[in-house]
C-alpha cells in the first residue's frame, strides 16, 4: 500500500486544491487502534492511544475515482464535519494537522495524514475498506476491538465490538440518539442479508 505523507503546508494546500469538495462526497469509513505495516515508522513508533479514522471520498476533478485519506491518531474531532470534508488547514512543525471549517473554527486535529488515489467501480466502495484487507489484516490482534463508522448529512452510525456482539450507535442530526446491540447469530443473519442485497444490486 503506497500511502503519501501530509508533511508540510504546501502538501495540504496542493492536496485541497486537487478536489473539487462540494460535488464529493464521503462513502466509507471505519475506525481503529491499530497501527498498520503503511503507518509512517515515525508516528507508529511513537504509539499513542488515540483513534484512526479512515475514510473513503468519492472524488471530482481528482487523478482517480476515489480518496482513501487517514487521519492518524486523533485527538479532536466533529464528526459531522468529515461528510461536508475541506482540507482547509494548518501543518505544525511536527507534521501534525489541524483542519478549520468555514467559520474557521477547528474541527479535526490529528499526528499525521496519509493517502492515496484509487480507481473504483460504483459497487466496489462499498465494504471498501473489508474487501481491501485495511480490515482484518494480520496485524490486527484478535481481541482488538474493532469500529466502524459511518455517516452522512443527517444520520451517524456507529458500530463497535464488544466480546461476540456488535454495539450499534445511531444518532439522527436532530440529536436523537439509539443504541442496541446485535448477538452472534443475529450478526450472521445480517451478513447474510447484506451479501444477498449487494449480489442482487451489482447483478440487476
Amino acid at each position: 500500500m503506497n500511502y503519501t505523507p501530509i508533511d508540510k503546508q504546501s502538501d495540504l494546500d496542493s492536496l485541497d486544491a486537487d478536489i473539487c469538495w462540494d460535488d464529493s462526497t464521503l462513502v466509507e469509513s471505519y475506525v481503529s487502534q491499530q497501527w498498520p505495516s503503511y503507518f509512517p515508522n515515525a508516528i507508529a513508533s511513537s504509539g499513542g492511544l488515540g483513534f484512526h479514522y479512515h475514510c473513503l471520498y468519492e472524488v471530482c476533478s481528482a487523478e482517480k475515482s476515489h480518496l482513501e485519506i487517514v487521519f492518524i491518531n486523533v485527538e479532536d474531532l466533529n464528526h459531522r464535519e468529515l461528510v461536508e470534508m475541506t482540507l482547509s488547514g494548518r501543518v505544525l512543525y511536527n507534521s501534525e494537522v489541524v483542519l478549520v471549517n468555514a467559520s474557521g473554527a477547528s474541527f479535526l486535529k490529528c499526528a499525521k495524514i496519509i493517502y492515496r488515489f484509487i480507481d473504483l467501480e460504483h459497487h466496489e466502495q462499498f465494504g471498501y475498506f473489508i474487501e481491501s484487507g485495511v480490515v482484518g489484516t494480520n496485524e490486527l490482534a484478535s481481541d482488538e476491538a474493532l469500529n466502524l463508522y459511518v455517516s452522512d448529512s443527517n444520520t451517524h452510525l456507529l458500530l463497535s465490538t464488544i466480546d461476540r456482539e456488535v454495539e450499534v450507535l445511531m444518532s439522527e442530526g436532530s440529536g436523537h440518539s439509539q443504541q442496541i446491540k446485535l448477538n452472534e447469530t443475529q450478526i450472521e443473519e445480517l451478513a447474510k442479508f447484506i451479501t444477498q442485497m449487494r449480489l442482487r444490486n451489482i447483478t440487476s
